[in-house]
């Protein structure tokens, strides 16, 4: 299952998008993760990642961290596999709002551990929050849907059988990875022997949050069928 980019929101936690022009380059928020209770283990902490281009840890970078009266910078510092490049203490009564420097960045607000108990890990004032930005470039598309070259076989069978989507999702769509990495967000339709593993990594390369659809013809149908029938263009 793919990632929400935001799985926070019925926490009241918001991002706020920066205001850059197309083709400028800013720090785009790729996740915000409220902790399970397992995860926490009774903190109140954010913790937090910044990525460059490349998907690599940016370490150097600071971000700010505010609430009302004051604020903080933090830097994001080497960090062991599995570990945030920085940490944050939150603590009662703080209603924090969190921004990368040095470019426009989408900044994560109301952030919190005013919420009610859950189980043992995760009570009053006892929640924390991941947060993850990267370095990007403003996209031309909100959502693209990749098919494989044009004279391929398979192409026009996916085609055909994605039209619904296409009419009732409203996506741009074509054969171009080139063009698809103009996009936020990237549907491929077709397994690797249409659209090659490469061309995935070189769109989240570029910052795209990629989902690939793939198999047969009933396979790919059935997983746009769902889709339709939830009335969503990415699965939840």
């Amino acid at each position: 299952m793919v990632q929400p980019i935001n799985d926070a929101e019925s926490y009241g936690v918001r991002i706020a998008p920066a205001e850059v022009g197309l083709g400028e380059t800013y720090w785009r928020v790729r996740r915000v993760h409220h902790l399970t209770p397992a995860e926490n283990r009774g903190g109140h902490h954010l913790y937090v990642d910044v990525l460059d281009e490349y998907g690599q840890p940016a370490v150097g970078t600071r971000l700010r961290i505010s609430w009302d009266g004051g604020e903080e910078e933090v830097e994001i510092e080497p960090a062991t596999p599995g570990e945030p490049g920085a940490a944050f203490p939150l603590g009662q009564g703080q209603i924090c709002a969190v921004e990368v420097l040095g470019l426009p960045s989408d900044r994560v607000l109301n952030l919190h551990t005013e919420h009610t108990d859950e189980d043992a890990g995760n009570t009053l004032y006892h929640h924390s929050f991941y947060l993850v930005w990267q370095k990007a470039i403003k996209k031309v598309f909100a959502h693209y849907v990749l098919f494989g070259p044009p004279d391929h076989p398979q192409t026009q069978a996916n085609l055909i059988i994605a039209l619904g989507y296409i009419l009732r999702f409203k996506p741009a769509f074509g054969f171009k990875v080139q063009e698809a990495a103009l996009a936020e967000r990237v549907t491929i339709i077709g397994g690797p022997d249409v659209i090659p593993v490469e061309a995935q990594e070189r769109l989240e390369e570029a910052g795209c949050w990629v989902y690939r659809i793939e198999g047969d013809s009933r396979a790919i149908d059935r997983v746009l069928t769902d889709l339709l029938r939830q009335g969503v263009p990415f699965p939840e």
